[in-house]
């Protein structure tokens, strides 16, 4: 049974959440295993202690990296990192894009403006210690003439395409590397989300599944060469040669740390990976846990000005 505005085609769930096909039941299972360590459904002192405590690794760890690499500011590249940072604004008409596709899995049209903006309100509330950029698309979805349950889904899968390629790209720069185990360890991980992202889309005619699921892969490639080419020139920026596989690499980590949610924006968690990905690849973990930090203090100052840039044009009288 289908509530109102929900797309058929794209969800068949029953009556106690679970859903039909083998498949769809793991992702079910798996889902409900991660949503009882999400952030939102802590009680609000263990949110309070979650995001004291990210906030707390954070400011230590950048601290000890930036003590361990006796960084200058007379030593850095700002060329680099001010590339990086230019590079940064492409994120929200990719961001944009990404929600337009998402509309389409759920089977409604989103304008590109309407998307444009939905974008910079999600990564306006991903600057705030709360969990909300992903409530604000779903409902973005939702205003779009989806019902909710297809909001989530549509949603979902988008996010479980971006973790996908993630792994494989991953697994491609770690082939590289000579870095066999872990390769094939993200290689099979990958294969098996895309393997489960095709089968969501099921419903759909075979055409239209390549059509939507090729569209995605597209801008979640698009997403994680934007990302890894950002960590080479923040990388070298403060001082570090690095190799074009390696950064692809730490590119990975913000696939990851967006994938968990159990901290919002991943706050801690994000540096934490980078820096554990850094060793994996033959880097310092400082320099993998620098480059993070500095990456989300440019997400943060251009999040932060596109919404006031937003809030500044909706202020505006209408003619």
């Amino acid at each position: 049974m289908t509530v109102p505005g929900d797309d058929p085609r794209l969800s068949a769930v029953s009556a106690d959440g679970a859903v039909d096909g083998s498949p769809e039941a793991l992702v079910a299972r798996v889902q409900r295993a991660l949503n009882r360590i999400r952030f939102e459904n802590q009680s609000r002192p263990v949110q309070a202690t979650i995001v004291v405590l990210g906030l707390g690794f954070l400011i230590v760890g950048t601290v000890l990296s930036l003590t361990r690499l006796d960084l200058s500011a007379a030593e850095m590249r700002w060329d680099a990192i001010v590339a990086a940072a230019v590079l940064g604004l492409l994120l929200i008409p990719l961001n944009a894009l990404e929600f337009a596709a998402s509309g389409r899995l759920a089977g409604t049209q989103v304008a590109f403006g309407k998307a444009v903006e939905v974008t910079i309100v999600a990564s306006a509330f991903n600057v705030l210690p709360v969990p909300a950029g992903i409530a604000v698309r779903i409902r973005g979805l939702y205003r779009s003439g989806t019902g909710t349950k297809t909001a989530v889904l549509a949603t979902g899968l988008m996010g479980l395409t971006w973790l996908s390629w993630g792994l494989l790209v991953g697994a491609g720069a770690l082939f590289v590397l000579d870095s066999l185990g872990f390769g094939l360890a993200f290689l099979a991980a990958g294969l098996v989300g895309l393997a489960v992202a095709w089968s969501l889309l099921r419903p759909r005619p075979g055409s239209e599944r390549f059509e939507l699921l090729g569209t995605a892969s597209i801008l979640e490639l698009a997403f994680l060469s934007l990302a890894a080419i950002r960590f080479y020139l923040v990388v070298v920026g403060i001082g570090v040669a690095v190799a074009p596989a390696q950064a692809v690499v730490l590119a990975v980590g913000s696939v990851l740390a967006s994938t968990l949610g159990v901290i919002p924006g991943g706050l801690g968690v994000w540096e934490g990976i980078s820096a554990a990905l850094a060793v994996l690849v033959s880097l310092p973990a400082s320099v993998g846990f620098l480059a993070a930090a500095i990456l989300r203090v440019m997400g943060l100052i251009q999040n932060s000005l596109a919404a006031v840039g937003l809030a500044l044009l909706r202020s505006r009288p209408q003619d």
